[in-house]
This record gives structure tokens, C-alpha cells and sequence, in this order.
């Protein structure tokens, strides 16, 4: 099988969880690059894991992902999720998704109407915790 290849934009501490598990898992993943907002930041990236990074957004196209996961700023996450689905690319996106209900729904309305390939990295549904809710509501009490 081949590699995974995915992009990465975005620079905070999330975005480092996807550069480590393609380090961890160099048969199966790769990043192709990295889309930051600074020359400083891009340098510290390349730096500190040794990946393409830049802050051109058609150098960072170019690297040809298999899909783009976006991990940025909730005020930015819905525009850039729709940006890179726009052009047809798949995105994976942190969350949140989208900060106000009408972004969720055009994402959701993205996916549903015209094919857009979205995912959302949502964890917390395995929280114990959650579980127990989930089950209590689903119990019919």
C-alpha cells in the first residue's frame, strides 16, 4: 500500500500531533507540507521536524497531498475547511468546525449536496464520561 500523504495548514500545538504521526509511521504517512503564516514559524517548523514548510499557499498545493488537514484558530477553521474543499480537495478539520450553527450547516450542506470530502477529528464522543451520557440519553429514561 502506498503512503498516506496529507498537508497540514496551520501551526499550533494540534498541527504537531499530525507531523509526530507521520514521523512515528513513516511506512504508512507522510506530510507533504506545511502552510504557516511566517517565515519565522516556517523556518522553526523545518527546524525542529525536518518537513517541507512554507507560507505560499501554491508552493504548499503543489506538494500534491492526498488531503489537506486544517488546524487552525476556530475563527478561521470554517473558511479555511471551505477554502481547500472549494478546489475539491478532501480536508480533514480539527474542532471545532465552525463556530456559528450556519457554518456548520453549509458544511454540512457542502457534503451532502455537492460531494465535498469532509471529515471532523472529533474525539470526545470516546470520553468516558460522554459515554455515560450517550447512554444515559439513549436509555430512554
Amino acid at each position: 500500500m502506498d503512503k498516506i500523504k496529507y498537508a497540514i495548514v496551520g501551526s499550533g500545538w494540534r498541527s504537531k500531533f499530525y507531523i509526530r504521526i507521520a514521523q512515528a509511521y513513516q511506512n504508512d504517512f507522510q506530510v507533504t507540507a506545511m502552510l504557516v503564516r511566517s517565515s519565522q514559524k516556517a523556518e522553526s517548523f523545518k527546524k525542529e521536524f525536518g518537513i517541507n514548510v512554507t507560507t505560499e499557499k501554491n508552493e504548499f498545493l503543489e506538494s500534491k497531498p492526498d488531503f489537506i488537514v486544517v488546524a487552525v484558530s476556530k475563527d478561521d477553521i470554517f473558511n479555511v475547511t471551505k477554502e481547500y474543499s472549494d478546489l475539491g480537495i478532501p480536508v480533514l478539520a480539527e474542532t471545532p468546525a465552525g463556530i456559528h450553527p450556519d457554518d456548520l450547516n453549509k458544511l454540512w450542506n457542502m457534503q451532502q449536496n455537492s460531494g465535498a470530502k469532509i471529515q471532523i477529528a472529533e474525539q470526545y464522543h470516546l470520553y468516558p464520561s460522554y459515554q455515560s451520557i450517550l447512554r444515559e440519553a439513549n436509555s430512554g429514561k
